[in-house]
């Protein structure tokens, strides 16, 4: 039995879908991302340093408090990096076309691993630059007081990030439940899914265009629920977090002993440089591979190059922008004295 597509047979040729890059700015948030990372490595450098060759007092307080942020920091891109690693297996097109109305494409690439570490970096970071600044104020009026820094503590908070990531994929495993949930689509992201259902059609004549987009939709309103899921409750943990950490400090005399609150720097040094390792390697990876497309059914389309030199004598400029022009299309549509139309706005 053979299914239709939703286009014409030759659709995954004559669709109207093109590459576009992402223009809200979230790209920017990704490259921020990675320099905050590098930092927080430093930090992470100078905390060995200082607790075991030793400094002045102010020195390792405002250390100490350096330190806290970056963690806090590196644990919240952790998150976002391993989160999306599950989403995008669930549902890779959640991120190769944006999932927010004005959104577009981050990176070119078709691979999860890339998309989950872009998006994870550029989604987390203003959110985690945030809580980094909180956890170092407040660290440092703890510092400033002659509190205990109780470091050895922090390490509970990644663990917190990992039960946040269990329990939403625990809640969004059946997408059967979205069946009577709507979902909104740019003509982007619309065309987009029909290419890329074309594509599997073409490859896959078991299933039914109407099958796969049944499917395609569903997944995606599971990974929207997943993103909500996280953007709820991370916060909630970083406030109870700091909460608990500075009642803590505050009565650590009688709750700690005090040869533990030094013992345990090693622990709480070697889960901060794994994470920080761990998001460095993989902001470097997806930075490396943002336009490497591989073997899958969520190929972009092969991005249109234009001769000027075909269109000297026609007097169009290809790369002028002009608002007449569909951001979709190649030589589609209404022919005018300005000559053929050209694809523009690809980003």
């Amino acid at each position: 039995m053979s299914f239709k597509h939703i286009g014409s047979n030759d659709s995954a040729q004559n669709n109207n879908f093109q590459y576009q890059a992402d223009k809200t700015g979230l790209i920017d948030f990704y490259h921020a991302g990675l320099r905050w990372l590098v930092l927080a490595m430093l930090v992470f450098a100078a905390f060995g340093l200082v607790h075991f060759l030793g400094a002045p007092i102010a020195l390792v307080a405002v250390v100490n408090a350096l330190f806290s942020g970056s963690f806090v920091y590196v644990t919240a891109i952790t998150y976002g990096i391993v989160n999306d690693i599950f989403a995008a297996k669930t549902h890779l097109p959640y991120f190769l076309l944006g999932h927010q109305p004005k959104q577009h494409s981050l990176v070119r690439s078709n691979s999860e691993i890339v998309n989950a570490s872009v998006w994870g970096i550029a989604a987390v970071h203003p959110l985690a630059a945030i809580a980094a600044i909180v956890f170092t104020i407040a660290y440092s009026i703890v510092g400033g007081l002659g509190l205990p820094f109780l470091g050895f503590l922090l390490p509970a908070i990644p663990v917190l990030a990992l039960c946040i990531i269990a329990y939403a994929s625990r809640t969004t495993r059946d997408i059967t439940k979205y069946l009577y949930s709507f979902l909104i689509l740019s003509d982007y992201q619309a065309n987009g899914r029909d290419y890329f259902i074309n594509q599997i059609c073409e490859k896959n004549s078991q299933r039914s265009s109407y099958d796969l987009k049944f499917d395609y939709e569903r997944a995606f309103l599971s990974n929207g629920e997943r993103n909500l899921i996280g953007f709820k409750w991370m916060p909630i943990c970083a406030v109870v977090s700091l909460i608990t950490l500075m009642v803590l400090s505050a009565h650590a005399a009688s709750i700690f002993p005090a040869v533990g609150l030094m013992v345990n720097i090693v622990p709480v040094l070697t889960v901060a440089g794994v994470m920080g390792a761990f998001c460095l390697g993989m902001g470097y990876y997806s930075y490396c591979n943002q336009n490497t497309q591989v073997d899958n059914a969520y190929k972009f389309p092969e991005e249109v190059k234009v001769d000027s030199e075909e269109f000297e004598d026609s007097g169009v400029n290809p790369g002028a922008d002009d608002a007449s022009l569909s951001p979709y299309t190649l030589g589609h549509g209404e022919a005018s004295d300005k000559g053929p139309l050209l694809a523009v706005g690809m980003g």
